[in-house]
């Protein structure tokens, strides 16, 4: 497979960053004084972090909405980004370092993600690893600026320029449209999957779904495993 023409193409929650949204229902409770599960039920029937992905709620609106929500107009606007950031507590550092390692062997990386601009502003800050594509003119497609998420196709057509895409996301509704469309592999990574992730919620995996042209990657290691079995190179 020609590097040059190859693009290994990230999604970000629950590939290269940890998810953890019972953490933020239940912090974000403890200022509304109910419980995470009705926290939680609220945020997700409020579409709000829909909005938010497709660009429809900007930051300072995301912030004075979830304020809203919450019940407490004493958060001040760093208050609502504490309680928030409770959303991704860590970043996957081994693929991460998958990341940088495919670079340096000569793959284009990039990354495609469902994400609003104040998640990107707070994960930024605390994991920069996550969106670095170590060149300037490489892919990183965020839903908040195309004003579509996963899987609408009008995310999925940045990529023409490369011969050979392989997209690694935690859900198989958002890899089978590249497949299906654009001739891509892709690799269903699991072991971080957050099933209280706001936007599941909205997009549940059918369990009956197929994947067929999908390969599974139940850790790091078989992530690695996985792409080698696709004629990619890894040091």
């Amino acid at each position: 497979m020609n590097k040059s023409n190859t693009l290994i193409l990230f999604d970000v929650g629950g590939v290269l960053l940890r998810l953890d949204y019972g953490s933020f229902y239940k912090k974000a409770a403890e200022f509304s004084g109910e419980t995470a599960e009705e926290f939680g039920s609220r945020y997700n029937e409020s579409k709000l972090e829909y909005y938010a992905l497709i660009g429809k709620v900007s930051a300072s609106q995301y912030i004075e909405k979830l304020r809203k929500l919450i019940g407490n107009n004493d958060l001040s606007d760093d208050g609502i980004r504490g309680v928030v950031s409770y959303c991704w507590p860590s970043q996957i550092t081994e693929n991460i370092e998958l990341k940088r390692k495919l670079f340096q062997v000569g793959y284009n990386v990039g990354i495609l993600s469902n994400i609003y601009d104040l998640a990107l502003e707070i994960i930024a800050g605390k994991f920069p690893e996550v969106f670095e594509t170590y060149e300037t003119d490489a892919p990183r497609i965020y839903s908040f600026e195309v004003g579509a998420i996963k899987p609408n196709l009008d995310i999925y057509r940045f990529f023409d320029m490369y011969e050979n895409v392989i997209f690694i996301d935690d859900k198989i509704s958002y890899i089978e449209p590249g497949i299906s469309n654009f001739g891509w592999n892709g690799i269903l990574f699991t072991p971080f999957i957050d099933n209280s992730e706001s936007i599941r919620n909205i997009h549940r995996e059918n369990i009956g779904q197929k994947n067929i042209g999908i390969l599974v990657a139940n850790s790091p290691e078989e992530l690695k495993s996985r792409l080698c079995g696709l004629d990619i190179t890894i040091k």
